[in-house]
């Protein structure tokens, strides 16, 4: 093949490559439009002070992030703040070598009047039960089923015991939503996100989880 062929061709993949992202992202960014005016809401296809907004996993994870595809607007009475977020992580691949990889995580959030301390509230994996039986694992509520399923760790322990009713732990227990959605609820705002890109279709459901969370949560919780 002559040299002069990658010259030509060369130049003609690369710069198709460029035009089809571009064209998609033009595409996203019409279609989450269309959806924000629909709702109501204000959309921006990105805001860098969200990225460090806040802190806590997966915000704590990586480095060079950003937010992108940003939603606001109302929701049942609330604020909602949607966004994609990502970061470059350091993880190891199946050779177990060091790389670095940019992840995307949904992020999914409502305002809440206040300013309340952090508690963190998700599913424990297998190493979660482990340092559970340990004697570790986060807050203890004495609910011997709730403590083995659920890792509640708080800047407040009285706080968080008190958002935690008998309610509430009943509705978590009845629920496996969190597996993939913990749950966070910090300053001003409650949120839960998942790794993967933002989907429209997973918005609503999670604003519900939130919304259904604050609904099972003491008074001093709203």
């Amino acid at each position: 093949m002559p040299d002069w062929f990658w010259y030509v061709v060369s130049p003609l993949v690369i710069g198709g490559y460029f035009y089809f992202q571009w064209t998609q992202k033009r595409k996203t960014k019409n279609r989450y439009e269309k959806l924000a005016k629909k709702r109501g809401w204000q959309y921006d296809a990105s805001d860098s002070s969200l990225a460090r907004k806040y802190r806590g996993e997966p915000f704590d994870w990586g480095r060079w992030d950003k937010a992108q595809h940003v939603f606001r607007g109302p929701w049942r009475k609330r604020q909602i703040e949607v966004f994609e977020y990502s970061a470059a992580i350091k993880e190891n691949d199946r050779a177990g070598d060091e790389v670095t990889r940019r992840r995307q995580f949904q992020v999914v959030s409502l305002k809440i009047p206040g300013d309340f301390p952090e508690v963190h509230v998700e599913q424990r994996g297998v190493v979660g039960k482990i340092s559970q039986k340990l004697g570790g694992g986060g807050l203890q509520t004495g609910d011997e089923r709730f403590d083995a399923k659920y890792a509640v760790t708080t800047s407040h322990p009285e706080f968080a015991s008190a958002i935690l009713t008998d309610d509430m732990r009943s509705w978590l227990l009845s629920t496996n939503q969190l597996e993939n959605n913990p749950i966070r609820l910090v300053g001003d705002a409650i949120l839960t996100w998942r790794p993967g890109p933002l989907e429209l279709g997973d918005i609503e459901p999670r604003l519900q989880l939130l919304s259904t969370f604050l609904d099972h949560a003491a008074p001093g919780g709203r």
